[in-house]
């Protein structure tokens, strides 16, 4: 019988934030440090272009970034977590009108030792059910010491600045875990 420890599951939070607009992006990074604290890593910001999938409801010239906080959290919170955001973006689109039914998209995660998260309200073949509407995948993996990705694997994530992202974002998850910090 394998033991139950009690941190097992702690993983290093992180959301892709991605808009049309630099000021929604600005007030959703003030929005989430007010919760998470200061952003500790940050990608460089790109032109998502990778899938016209968000088009309709965002519209063109959609800009991504990926924004990491020093906060170890449970992985069974990440569905909670992604409702959460879900609010979020509601409020900011009542806040900051676009002409766009969707101003902001924020996609909460975590990355571990081995993996990196995602919380999403779409099921697919892929995605475990965790309750209340919400899916989580992993959609990077680390395999001899470099992150790897599966076939439904999102293709911004297979760019060369998410594996930078995501390698400082697991060092810091391992620094946290060895100085024994909480979530």
């Amino acid at each position: 019988m394998g033991q139950i420890r009690s941190n097992a599951t702690d993983a290093l939070l992180f959301f892709a934030l991605f808009s049309k607009s630099t000021e929604v992006i600005e007030a959703t990074e003030q929005r989430l440090t007010s919760l998470f604290g200061p952003i500790t890593i940050r990608s460089p910001r790109f032109h998502f272009d990778d899938t016209k999938y968000y088009e309709r409801t965002m519209g063109a010239g959609v800009q991504k970034e990926w924004i990491a906080f020093d906060r170890l959290i449970d992985q069974s919170s990440l569905g909670e977590l992604k409702i959460h955001t879900n609010e979020i973006e509601a409020e900011i689109a009542a806040e900051i009108p676009l002409d766009v039914p969707r101003p902001i998209n924020i996609d909460p995660g975590m990355v571990d030792e081995g993996k990196v998260m995602l919380a999403s309200t779409k099921n697919h073949a892929h995605r475990i059910y965790v309750g209340q509407g919400i899916f989580v995948e992993v959609t990077l993996y680390l395999r001899e010491g470099n992150w790897d990705f599966w076939p439904w694997t999102y293709r911004d994530y297979r760019r060369p600045e998410a594996k930078v992202f995501f390698d400082q974002v697991r060092a810091r998850f391992r620094e946290l875990k060895a100085s024994g910090a909480a979530g």
